[in-house]
């Protein structure tokens, strides 16, 4: 197998030393994948070459993958601990079965990153990918080919660069997300890849452990597209759980959990097969062991153009990866599938019981013709007993018949073909025949009595008797049956509720004949006797039954004078359903007893007692019956009572209790009745004598309370000429006078009535002095009277704060009100904001000063009323103009040079009305303001002296929250130029500095003898800027510098540029040592600048020559050669050397001229070999390419 124990390029090639971008795209995905696994835990690698140096984040690594700790040491302090905490690593690494080659604790200690790459995709192939033995990467790409088909993916690099196989496999994974994906632009690939990536993170948490620039690259390398694409494909993956899903439409009721163990004895391989129109010989009764069941879905698989993947030996492998038999079933998908002749057969309505000797039946329906009715067989088994069953045919449709002929649980298996269909065996229960089984019962019975209910079920056959009872509320009652001989059964039954019961009466938990039934229960404890206390011969007695709650039945009354029926004298009839009214007349006075029944069952309480008397003689008198005050002692005497009669008093007060009466005689026939009202409202006095009110009865007592007049609104004072207004509330108080007056009754007092005894009184001060109100109730003083008033003139109130005049929004703003002694209650005060809606206030009274504090929350006039009483006070209503001081906008002050104006702009527009005050370096600096339109303003400065320059804005005495608002003014004379070459050579990169005391802009223009802008590169360094520009053509250049929009002394500055190219170096002249040697050099096309030619003989000394002028700046130079070998030729114009040097070999008729091999040009002179010159030119060549042009 392939080894894979160190990092791979996008060939497969191991990964070298160098910065190619595929292995830094391996890094970041590793990286990032590392960092998903270190997540949960809080942790994260930066830099894989250092951050595993000590061991501990390695070991968190592995433990996350494990799940198993792992002995770490947190903080190591030396080399040994970090070996050892790598060492625990790789040592837990290789105890999960991963072997690992070449790699040790001191490469990870040493940071050796190319290890350490191929060690993360050991634990990404083992823990991401899976880990299985067989080839990952084949069955990776399978399952990609066969579940996006369409693709034909053959790699891990470039068929992902466009993005659109992405799309395709996550439309594969949820169908939906992509429906567009053939329509995409294979020329899009990074959004393409950027939209796929984004949908897969959203919909399945799939992280972006490389980044879609990655993954459109075209140095996208294997391992990282085969470490994003795993998580497709992974256990519990989109792909996965999609591929799972598919497979099980095809195979059907076989329970697929997983592409494991659920496939390794090769039946569901052969039941897949077989789905999609395979044939297998003697499916599904098929013999051998699991290889060979799996080999014969293989080769029926081949049929239908399926190659296996794998072998049946691997398929059937325990420890085969779910990755290969998802790949090879996903294959399957794009077939439809078909039915077994068994899966055409459907059966419905079969019983969910049946009872024996009863025949039942089922229907069963054919699919199609394929499938014909001599196909069908079945059989009804139970746990003695085998039961044919036999088929009634119409077309495709049947219907099943059978008898059963013993009772319990029976199964039904039908067959096609000899196969079991689906849902077959099917379960049902056979029951004994409740028909047969009888019940005796009652119609009605008590409360407290125990009914017997008997059940005979011997000619019903073996089965189980339940008794069970539905109470009238619902509930239900399982009644103990105990048996007898001859199948009968006994069950008693002792109810608890009056109402309707329904017994039910089951046989094998079915009902029988009649059942449920219904017993009446009534209960006689609950009939109510009332009026039966006493009675008067003058009006006889009337008195009630009620039997509403007992239940259904009859009421009957007996009436016995000693041993004398006299129930003739009564008269008894039923008014309504269970309310029965007697009326009885009484032959002469004395003691009779009454007899109650329900059902004929006397009722509790029966006989009663009847006492008879005659109360026409008795009268009342005394103040306790008219007006009588609260939690006192009242009294009134009964006179004329005599006889045997019981004298009784009731007195219910309002709120409908009973007030103890204490009956007491007084002598003769005279008693005394004491006692104590405890409410307040009229009381009902009943007498009663002998049962009988006496006449007059029953009396009204009326109850009052002067302690309850609630007198309310009461003003500590008031206004001179202005109503004095109280509210009185005696609604509680009982019936009585209220009386009222004013300084003795001197001042007339206003009542209105409200009604329910509530009221309003005023009266109209008329002079400045304290004023007294009494108020009495039934002669009685009201709680808190008398009241003393004081009388004073509003206009004496003064007022004054801020919180009047100029307030700023969302700030606190108050103003004081002087009371002078008057009521702050009847001071009122409205704020309405500039909308006319109410402003919430807080009022605080301190030392007999009202202090109002309110905050505004917008801009705009607010109108402030005070009002004590009905009277304004002086100045009412005040405006109050809120202000915004956050809302004035302030432009960017920009940095300035001295002597020039600074301008920025204001815009008050949201500020509110107000003053606006602007100083600048705390007004020693005049400033200029120009309206450009209404509240907004253009303001100007001219700094005198280099610094920071302050602007201070004031609104309304108060500073903006920003201000002072800064910024810097510098002196031109402070600008530096540095490094600046006053001659350049064209295509010559050339810079110069400005030193600055402060950055402000700075502008560089440079314009070329042609008129043209030559680009200039401006950067920050330090405090100034650096230029770097290039001169393309020759001539004298201008450069222009502007700083602060000035320009800078000594601008514009001026550049010669010549032209190196112009110079012409040719005519060479060799010969042997001895004769004159030369060549020729044109600087015409330069200028006039220095020239300088230097030549050098091989061994390094300076050679001596004569020039000689052929025209203007054109010179031959001649030179004696001294010694064999090269000679080199220097030729500098203007200190720059021109761009290439030759040497000349006697004893070879060639030279060679190498300049710089990055900067310069190099130039390649081949003598030809008739003495004619030629000369080869070549422009930026690599070293190593020119030396290869060399040889």
């Amino acid at each position: 197998m392939e080894s894979h124990n160190i990092a791979r390029t996008k060939e497969g090639h191991a990964a070298q030393a160098g910065v190619d971008k595929w292995i830094l795209i391996q890094e970041n995905t590793f990286r990032n994948w590392v960092n998903e696994q270190l997540r949960p835990g809080g942790m994260e690698v930066i830099s894989l070459d250092s951050e595993f140096d000590d061991g501990v984040k390695l070991c968190l690594l592995i433990q996350s993958l494990q799940g198993k700790r792992i002995r770490v040491i947190k903080n190591p302090k030396n080399h040994h601990q970090q070996l050892a905490n790598v060492t625990e690593a790789l040592q837990a690494i290789a105890n999960d079965n991963i072997k690992l080659v070449n790699i040790g604790p001191e490469d990870i200690v040493n940071g050796n990153l190319k290890l350490i790459l191929g060690l993360i995709w050991h634990l990404i192939l083992r823990y991401q990918i899976g880990k299985s033995k067989f080839p990952t990467k084949k069955l990776m790409l399978a399952w990609l080919q066969a579940v996006i088909p369409e693709y034909k993916i053959n790699n891990f690099t470039s068929d992902w660069n466009d993005g659109i196989a992405l799309n395709a496999l996550i439309e594969f994974c949820k169908p939906g997300l992509c429906p567009d994906w053939r329509n995409l632009s294979r020329s899009d690939g990074f959004n393409n890849c950027r939209a796929a990536m984004t949908l897969a993170k959203a919909h399945f948490d799939i992280p972006l452990v490389v980044r879609p620039e990655d993954l459109s690259s075209s140095d996208l390398d294997e391992l990282s597209g085969m470490t994003y694409l795993s998580y497709f494909m992974k256990l519990d993956s989109p792909g996965y759980n999609m591929t799972l899903t598919l497979v099980k439409r095809l195979v059907r009721n076989q329970g697929i959990s997983n592409f494991t163990t659920a496939w390794s004895d090769g039946r569901l391989m052969c039941a897949l097969v077989t789905s999609v129109g395979g044939h297998i010989p003697g499916w599904p009764s098929v013999g051998g062991d699991n290889i060979q069941v799996m080999q014969l879905a293989l080769d029926a698989a081949r049929v239908l153009h399926i190659e296996p993947i794998l072998g049946a030996k691997e398929l059937c492998d325990p420890e085969v990866d779910h990755i290969g038999i998802m790949a090879y079933v996903a294959y399957f998908l794009k077939f439809k599938p078909t039915m077994a002749p068994a899966e055409k057969v459907i059966f419905s309505n079969i019983p969910a019981k049946s009872y024996v000797g009863k025949e039942a039946s089922f229907s069963i329906t054919l699919a199609d013709d394929d499938v014909s009715p001599g196909d069908i067989r079945a059989e009804v088994t139970g746990a003695d007993s085998t039961h044919k069953v036999h088929f009634n045919w119409a077309g495709r449709s049947g219907q099943g018949y059978f008898t059963a002929s013993e009772t319990g649980l029976h199964k039904l298996m039908i067959f096609c073909e000899g196969q079991v269909i689906n849902g077959c065996p099917a379960s049902f229960k056979v029951l004994a025949d409740p028909s047969k089984v009888t019940f005796t019962t009652v119609d009605m019975c008590s409360i407290g009595a125990s009914t017997e209910f008997k059940v005979n079920s011997a000619a019903a056959g073996d089965g189980e008797v339940a008794v069970k009872a539905k109470s009238p509320s619902g509930r239900s009652l399982n009644l103990s049956t105990m048996p007898r001989q001859g199948g009968n059964y006994v069950s008693n039954f002792n109810p608890s509720e009056v109402g309707e019961w329904e017994i039910s009466v089951l046989y094998d938990n079915q009902h029988i004949s009649g059942s449920p039934y219904i017993v009446n229960v009534f209960d006689p404890s609950l009939v109510k006797v009332f009026g039966l206390e006493g009675g008067n011969m003058a009006d006889g007695i009337n008195f009630n039954a009620d039997a509403t709650r007992a239940g259904r039945g009859n009421v009957r009354a007996e009436v016995m004078y000693g041993r004398t029926d006299v129930t003739e004298h009564m008269r008894l009839r039923e008014d309504q359903a269970g309310f029965y009214k007697m009326n009885f007349t009484p032959p002469q006075p004395g003691l009779y007893k009454v007899h109650m029944y329900f059902n004929d069952v006397e009722i509790r309480g029966s006989p009663y007692d009847l006492d008879i008397v005659d109360s026409s003689n008795i009268t009342v008198s005394g103040n306790g019956l008219s007006l009588v005050p609260v939690n006192r002692t009242a009294s009134f005497v009964i006179h004329g009572v005599s006889g045997s009669g019981k004298l009784d008093v009731e007195i219910i007060a309002p709120n409908s209790a009973s007030v103890p009466a204490k009956i007491k005689s007084i002598g003769g026939t005279d008693h005394q009745v004491d006692f104590v009202p405890t409410v307040v409202g009229d009381h009902k006095v009943t007498v009663t004598y002998g049962g009988k009110k006496i006449q007059g009865s029953p009396y009204t007592v009326r109850v009052y309370d002067t302690g309850r007049v609630a007198v309310s609104n009461m003003p500590s004072s008031g206004l001179l000429v202005q109503p004095v207004v109280f509210d009185i509330d005696a609604s509680k108080a009982g019936s009585g006078n209220i009386e009222i007056m004013i300084n003795g009754g001197e001042i007339a007092c206003s009542v209105q009535n409200h009604g329910n005894y509530r009221f309003t009184a005023s009266f109209l001060p008329v002079s400045i002095e304290y004023h007294t109100i009494e108020m009495k109730f039934n002669k009685e003083h009201v709680p808190g009277s008398p009241w003393r008033i004081a009388i004073a003139d509003a206009k004496s109130m003064t007022v004054s704060g801020r919180g009047l005049e100029y307030v700023q929004v969302n700030k606190t703003a108050s103003f004081s009100i002087i009371m002078n002694n008057l009521d702050p209650k009847q001071l009122a005060v409205s704020i309405l904001d500039p909308h006319r809606n109410s402003v919430q206030h807080k009022l605080k009274n301190k030392n007999n000063q009202m202090k109002v504090k309110y905050t505004p929350m917008e801009i705009g006039d607010y109108t402030i009323t005070l009002k004590y009483g009905e009277q304004e006070l002086t100045g009412s209503p005040f405006v109050a103009k809120a202000y915004n001081t956050t809302a004035i906008k302030v432009t960017d002050i920009p940095d300035g040079v001295v002597g020039q104006p600074i301008e920025f702009g204001i815009d008050v527009r949201k500020a509110g009305e107000g003053q606006l005050e602007i100083m600048v370096n705390s007004g020693t600096l005049p400033n200029t303001v120009e309206s450009q339109e209404t509240g907004v303003y253009k303001m100007s400065f001219t700094p005198e002296e280099a610094g920071q320059q302050k602007v201070e804005i004031i609104f309304n005495q108060e500073q903006h929250p920003d201000s002072p608002f800064t910024c810097n003014a510098v002196s031109l004379t402070a600008v530096q130029v540095r490094s600046f070459e006053l001659q350049l050579p064209v295509d010559k990169s050339a810079s110069f500095y400005l030193d600055l005391e402060r950055a402000l802009d700075v502008n560089v223009d440079i314009i070329s003898p042609t008129g043209d802008n030559v680009k200039a590169k401006v950067s920050s360094q330090g405090s100034g800027y650096k230029v770097e520009w290039k001169p393309k053509v020759a001539g004298r250049h201008i450069i222009n510098i502007q700083y602060g929009g000035m320009q800078i002394p000594g601008s514009p500055f001026y550049v010669d540029v010549f032209d190196l190219a112009s110079i012409r170096v040719d005519n060479f002249r060799q010969g042997t040592v001895g004769d004159e040697a030369g060549f020729s050099v044109d600087f015409s096309g330069a200028g006039m600048l220095e020239q300088e030619v230097q030549i050098v003989g091989p061994s390094g000394v300076d050679v001596v020559y004569d020039t000689r002028e052929l025209g203007h700046l054109w010179r031959d130079y001649i030179y004696e050669a001294e010694e064999p070998g090269r000679y080199q030729i220097y030729v500098r114009y203007a200190g720059f050397e021109l761009p290439g040097k030759d040497s000349l070999p006697y004893d070879k008729p060639s030279c060679y001229i190498q300049s710089d091999p990055y900067d310069k040009p190099s130039c390649y002179i081949q003598s030809d070999p008739y003495d004619k010159p030629s000369c080869y030119i070549q422009s930026d060549v690599h070293r190593s390419d020119v030396h290869r042009s060399a040889q």
